[in-house]
């Protein structure tokens, strides 16, 4: 997670997207690549984690207490673009 203001300075792509969703998507990886090595290490089948492209990523989290909905407007949002 301390990587990620380094990564939104080598990608400016990045800085349009909220960092709670950013961090979720490390997270997510990190979970994946723990899971990987841990069967590795227990003699399983490894199933190494898959790319997912943008059209098989279809969700985010936002963990920040207190977001609704309702605060965004139905048909644009600044940070998310359309919804």
């Amino acid at each position: 997670m301390k990587e990620l203001p380094g990564l939104k300075r080598e990608h400016p792509e990045y800085k349009q997207v909220g960092s709670q969703v950013l961090r979720d998507v490390l997270e997510r990886l990190e979970k994946a690549y723990k899971a990987f090595f841990r069967r590795v290490k227990n003699g399983e089948t490894p199933g190494f984690p898959r790319f997912k492209s943008k059209d098989r990523y279809d969700s985010f989290t936002l963990k920040q207490a207190g977001w609704k909905w309702g605060l965004v407007p139905w048909d644009k949002s600044p940070s998310m673009g359309n919804i």
